[in-house]
C-alpha cells in the first residue's frame, strides 16, 4: 500500500512570465515556493516547492495561474535511452498505478545528445512501466494518449538529469470548462488570472471594481467574478477529472474534504462591480454564455459599445485591456488610430484607475502617447511574445510635445508624473472661484446691425470629399463646403499673425431652419473676416442614441483634422452646433491641443431660442402650462410637435421652463465635463431675443462657467432685438469672428 503523505518536490508549471504571480498565489495558499535564485528552482515557466499529495490536491483545487502540478517520484542521471529505460524499470510502479486504469506519458527533453524527438523518451518510459507490470503481476495496464480517465506521468530530461513525475492534473488547469464558446484570439484563463494578480486586483479586501473593455470572450471579467466569489477554480471541474484520482490508493476522502472546505468558503452574492464591453455584439453574447456556465452571469454586466462609452466605476478600480495586435485580430494599418484613441481615453477618462495593458508590438505601444508605465512585465500569450504595461492612477499624462528651455533636473520627473492641468502653474486651485476676468461675460446692450450678406445668400466655394478612416461605419465619405480666405485681408486685419486658422463648422441636421441659416451666415462672414472655413454636416441619421452620434462626430473630426493638415492648415478652430457635435469638438481639442486654437459652442440652449422665437411669449406660456398639466395627470409622454422637433411634455418642460434655467446650465455643463482640462479658449455664444434673454439671467451664465471649472471659458449673450432672422445670425457670426481675432491678437 502506497503512503502518499511523504514529502517530495512539487513543480507547478505556468505560462512564461507568470512565475512571479504564481509564487504570490502559492504563498497566499500557505506554501513556501523556492526563490528564483535557488539552485534547485526551475529555470522558467514553473515554480517549485516541497509537499505531499494532499498539497498537490490543494494546488489543483485553488490555483488560478498554474497549468499542471507535477509530483516528483524519482531523480537520477541517464546518458542514453537504455539507461533511462533501466532506471525507470527499477521503480515500484505497481505501488503508484492501478492495473485496471490506463496511463499516459508526456516528455520534455533539452540538450540530450542523440535525442532528436522528445517523444522517444516518453516511449521508452512507457515500455519500462509496461514491462515492470508484466514482470511483477503478469499483466499490464493499457496506455493511451488522452489525459481524461488515465493516470498521467511525465519525464523531464535535460542533459544527464532525469526527473520522473506524476502529473496530478491531467487536463490542464487552464481548461476550466466554462469557455466552450470562444471569440477571436481569446486570452488563456490562467494568463488572465495572472494579469489580475500582477495588477493587484483584490475584490475581497479592497473591494476593487473591474472594467474590461474589448472583452472578447469575457475571460478577464469571469476570472474577476470568480475571485470576487472566492470560488476555487477547481470547483468548476468534475471531481474525477483530475489525474490523481486514478492513482493506486489515492486518498479520495482527503479530496472530498478539500472540496467541501472550498465550497463552504464561496460567497455566492458578493457586492462586486464588474463590467465587460465590446464593440461586437457577438462577443457580448459569447461573454454572457461563458459567464452563465461559470455561474457568475449575475455578477457581470456586459453590453456592446465602443470602449469610450463604457460605464466608469468609482475608485478603487482596475481597467484591464487586451487590444488587437494585428496578428490574429485587427488590421495593422488601422491599429495606430485605435491605439491613439485608446491612449486618449485612458488619459482623460481613467486617470483615477489602475490599468493593465497587454501589448505585443512596441510600435503600437508608442502610439498610445502615454508616459512609461510604473511596471513592465514580459509575458507570453500563446506563441506571441507580449508585454504587460501596468499604470498606477494619475500616470496617464501624455508625452509633452514641447519641453521647457531650462527644465530643473530634480523637478522634471515629478512634473511628468502629475496629470495635465488646464490651469497655469501660478493659478489658484480649481476648487477656488475663477478670477473676475475669467468669469463668463455678457453683452447687455443691443448691438448695431452687422453688415448683411447678399440677399440671395449665394455662396462661392468648393464641395470637397473628406476620406473617413476604416473604423467609421456610418458613411464612406464626408461632404464639406470649403471657402478659402485671402491671406492679404487677414494680414491687414491682424498684422501680428502670418496665417489664419481654419474654422471648421460642424453641425447637426442641415434641414433645421435655424442651423442652416446660421451656417450660411458663417460661410459668408468668416471669409470676409479673413478666416478660411469648412462646413460639415453630421446629422447622425444612423445614430440611435446621443452616444452613437458623439462617436460619429469623433470619427468625422479625425478625418477632418487629417484633411486639413494635408491642405496646410496646422491650426483649427472647432465650431460645434448641436450637443453631440459640441462634445466631440471639446474631446478633439483635448486630444490634440497643439493643433486646436479655440473652441466655439453655438447656441447651447437653442431649443429655448427656437421655441420662443417661433411661438412667442404668450403661446409659450400656454404650452408650459399644458406640459405641467400633462405631467400632473400622469401623462409625461404626451407629444408636442413643432417644426422638425418632437417633444414629450417632460422634455418640453425641461427645455422651456423659465423656473429652472440654472438646472439647465448644470445639465449642459455635465455633458461637457471635458471642459475641465482644455487649455485653449472656449466661447459659448447665445443668439436670442428679449424673451430668451429674460429666461437666461446672468446667474445662469456664471453657473455655467463655474460648472466647467475652466479659466478659459467665456459666455457671450448676443441680443437680436429689432433684427430679422438674417440679422440675428449675422450678429452671431460677426461677434464670434471678432472674438477670435481678439484671442489670436492676444496669443503669445
Amino acid at each position: 500500500m502506497m503512503d502518499w503523505s511523504e514529502q517530495t518536490r512539487i513543480v507547478v508549471t505556468t505560462s512564461r512570465g507568470c512565475e512571479h504571480a504564481l509564487a504570490i498565489e502559492l504563498a497566499a495558499l500557505g506554501f513556501a515556493p523556492l526563490p528564483p535564485d535557488h539552485p534547485e528552482a526551475p529555470r522558467f515557466d514553473a515554480v517549485a516547492l516541497d509537499g505531499n499529495l494532499r498539497d498537490a490536491m490543494r494546488i489543483n483545487l485553488y490555483s488560478r495561474i498554474g497549468h499542471r502540478v507535477f509530483f516528483e517520484l524519482a531523480a537520477f542521471e541517464a546518458r542514453s535511452a537504455d539507461e533511462l529505460y533501466a532506471q525507470t524499470f527499477d521503480l515500484p510502479w505497481e505501488l503508484y498505478l492501478r492495473h485496471d486504469r490506463p496511463f499516459r506519458w508526456t516528455s520534455s527533453v533539452a540538450d540530450v545528445p542523440g535525442m532528436r524527438d522528445p517523444r522517444f523518451a516518453a516511449l521508452r518510459c512507457k515500455d519500462a512501466v509496461a514491462d515492470r507490470f508484466v514482470d511483477r503481476l503478469g499483466r499490464r495496464p493499457d496506455s493511451q494518449r488522452q489525459a481524461d480517465g488515465a493516470a498521467c506521468l511525465h519525464v523531464h530530461w535535460r542533459r544527464t538529469e532525469v526527473h520522473l513525475y506524476l502529473d496530478t492534473t491531467g487536463r490542464p488547469l487552464s481548461m476550466r470548462g466554462y469557455r466552450l464558446n470562444s471569440w477571436l484570439a481569446p486570452v488563456r484563463e490562467t494568463l488572465a488570472a495572472a494579469i489580475l494578480v500582477e495588477a493587484g486586483f483584490d475584490p475581497l479586501r479592497r473591494r476593487d471594481a473591474l472594467l474590461a473593455p474589448m472583452c472578447g470572450s469575457g475571460t478577464f471579467a469571469i476570472e474577476a467574478a470568480l475571485m470576487a466569489q472566492n470560488r476555487a477554480s477547481g470547483l468548476l471541474r468534475e471531481p474525477d477529472s483530475f489525474a490523481f484520482v486514478h492513482l493506486a490508493d489515492a486518498p479520495l476522502d482527503v479530496w472530498n474534504d478539500l472540496r467541501n472546505e472550498a465550497t463552504a468558503a464561496v460567497r455566492f452574492a458578493p457586492s462586486a462591480w464588474i463590467r465587460a464591453t465590446d464593440i461586437e455584439p457577438d462577443a457580448i453574447t459569447c461573454t454572457l454564455a461563458n459567464a452563465r456556465r461559470a455561474g457568475v452571469d449575475r455578477l457581470i454586466y456586459a453590453r456592446p459599445c465602443d470602449f469610450r462609452l463604457s460605464a466608469l466605476p468609482t475608485p478603487p478600480a482596475l481597467v484591464v485591456l487586451n487590444p488587437p495586435y494585428g496578428q490574429r485580430v485587427g488590421s495593422r494599418r488601422a491599429l495606430p488610430r485605435l491605439y491613439r484613441a485608446l491612449g486618449d481615453w485612458l488619459q482623460f477618462s481613467c486617470a483615477n484607475f489602475r490599468t493593465a495593458l497587454l501589448l505585443a508590438d512596441p510600435a503600437l505601444a508608442d502610439a498610445l502617447t502615454l508616459r512609461p508605465p510604473s511596471r513592465q512585465l514580459p509575458l507570453a500569450n500563446g506563441p506571441i511574445d507580449c508585454r504587460l504595461l501596468l499604470y498606477d492612477p494619475h500616470e496617464y499624462a501624455p508625452i509633452p510635445q514641447e519641453t521647457q528651455e531650462n527644465p530643473a533636473p530634480e523637478e522634471a520627473p515629478q512634473a511628468a508624473a502629475t496629470p495635465v492641468s488646464p490651469a497655469p502653474a501660478t493659478a489658484p486651485p480649481a476648487a477656488d472661484p475663477p478670477p473676475e476676468t475669467a468669469m463668463p461675460t455678457r453683452l447687455s446692450t443691443p448691438l448695431a446691425p452687422p453688415p448683411l450678406p447678399p440677399e440671395d445668400w449665394s455662396l462661392s466655394g468648393t464641395l470637397v470629399s473628406i476620406p473617413v478612416p476604416a473604423t467609421a461605419t456610418r458613411h464612406w465619405h464626408l461632404d464639406g463646403f470649403y471657402r478659402p480666405a485671402p491671406r492679404a485681408r487677414f494680414r491687414s486685419r491682424t498684422p501680428a499673425l502670418s496665417s489664419p486658422p481654419l474654422l471648421v463648422f460642424i453641425h447637426g441636421m442641415g434641414s433645421n431652419f435655424y442651423r442652416s441659416r446660421l451656417k450660411k451666415a458663417f460661410l459668408q462672414i468668416a471669409p470676409r473676416a479673413g478666416f478660411p472655413i469648412l462646413s460639415v454636416n453630421n446629422s447622425g441619421a444612423d445614430a440611435d442614441t446621443f452616444d452613437e452620434h458623439f462617436l460619429d462626430c469623433l470619427h468625422d473630426l479625425d478625418a477632418i483634422r487629417d484633411w486639413a493638415h494635408r491642405r496646410g492648415h496646422d491650426r483649427i478652430v472647432w465650431i460645434g452646433h448641436s450637443t453631440g457635435c459640441q462634445k466631440a469638438t471639446v474631446w478633439e481639442a483635448r486630444r490634440h491641443s497643439p493643433a486646436t486654437t479655440a473652441v466655439v459652442l453655438l447656441a447651447p440652449a437653442d431649443d429655448n431660442a427656437i421655441l420662443l422665437r417661433d411661438l412667442g411669449p404668450a403661446r409659450m406660456a400656454k404650452k408650459i402650462a399644458w406640459a405641467r398639466r400633462q405631467i400632473a395627470l400622469g401623462n409625461p409622454t404626451a407629444p408636442f410637435e413643432h417644426g422638425y422637433e418632437r417633444f414629450s411634455a417632460r422634455r418640453f418642460l425641461s427645455v422651456a421652463d423659465p423656473v429652472r434655467p440654472e438646472a439647465a446650465a448644470f445639465r449642459y455643463a455635465g455633458r461637457l465635463t471635458a471642459f475641465r482640462r482644455l487649455r485653449c479658449p472656449v466661447l459659448a455664444a447665445f443668439g436670442a431675443n428679449e424673451e430668451f434673454a429674460a429666461l437666461a439671467p446672468e446667474a445662469m451664465l456664471h453657473q455655467l462657467g463655474r460648472a466647467t471649472r475652466s479659466r478659459h471659458f467665456t459666455s457671450l449673450l448676443i441680443p437680436d432685438t429689432g433684427h430679422s432672422f438674417r440679422e440675428a445670425e449675422a450678429a452671431v457670426a460677426t461677434q464670434v469672428c471678432d472674438w477670435l481675432r481678439a484671442v489670436l491678437a492676444s496669443a503669445p
